[in-house]
């Protein structure tokens, strides 16, 4: 059985904070996960968390499916583990890798290639390795807004932004995560309840989302 650490977004600041806020960052996540061994970064743009993770003296790969971005990387980290590949099929064995990351990729699959995607994922993880999920959270649209026509849009599937095919309900990816064989250790979120105002209503919304 694998594990998997989901989160409702990305840190959106990290492209903020200088490559020494990142190393230390990167190396206390991996602190926190207890996860040692060779790490995949899918989606991984220009390297930068494969570059950092390298850093600790772990073995760390990279894919993504833009080459202008993957040969920045090589040139800025001198990187030569950043492959040009689909995250459907991995090109490596089964139970290559100790832990997964996942950022921001999901959501601009449809449910079918999301699906394939876990699978594949699930393939290359070593039995007990890690997945370090993070996705927008389809809950966003119930926070009032003065753009209720996106909100209500959202909540019928149509994403606010033309990249995302399909985003996810808690419950929803909570279902594709188990029944793709994985165990889920935590689950986290930033929206909806970020956005509310009343503490004890954000808690609520964190523990019933997270129990459906």
């Amino acid at each position: 059985m694998k594990e998997t650490c989901t989160a409702s977004e990305m840190e959106r600041d990290l492209l903020q904070r200088s490559e020494e806020e990142l190393a230390d960052l990167v190396a206390r996540e991996i602190r926190d996960l207890g996860v040692h061994g060779p790490f995949l970064d899918i989606g991984a743009g220009t390297g930068l968390w494969v570059a950092m993770v390298a850093q600790t003296g772990e073995p760390a790969y990279g894919i993504d499916l833009l080459p202008t971005l993957l040969s920045v990387g090589a040139r800025r980290y001198g990187l030569g583990t950043l492959v040009l590949a689909d995250g459907r099929r991995l090109p490596f064995p089964a139970g290559f890798f100790r832990w997964i990351q996942l950022r921001e990729v999901i959501e601009h699959l449809d449910r079918r290639d999301g699906a394939v995607l876990m699978a594949e994922i699930n393939r290359v993880l070593l039995p007990g390795g890690m997945l370090r999920l993070t996705t927008p959270n389809r809950l966003k649209y119930v926070v009032p807004s003065r753009r209720l026509l996106r909100g209500v849009a959202g909540l019928l599937g149509k994403a606010n932004d033309p990249g995302h095919v399909h985003e996810y309900w808690p419950w929803e990816l909570r279902r594709l995560l188990m029944v793709s064989g994985f165990r889920i250790r935590s689950l986290r979120f930033r929206v909806p309840n970020r956005y509310v105002p009343w503490k004890p209503l954000a808690a609520g919304i964190d523990i019933v989302a997270s129990k459906l």
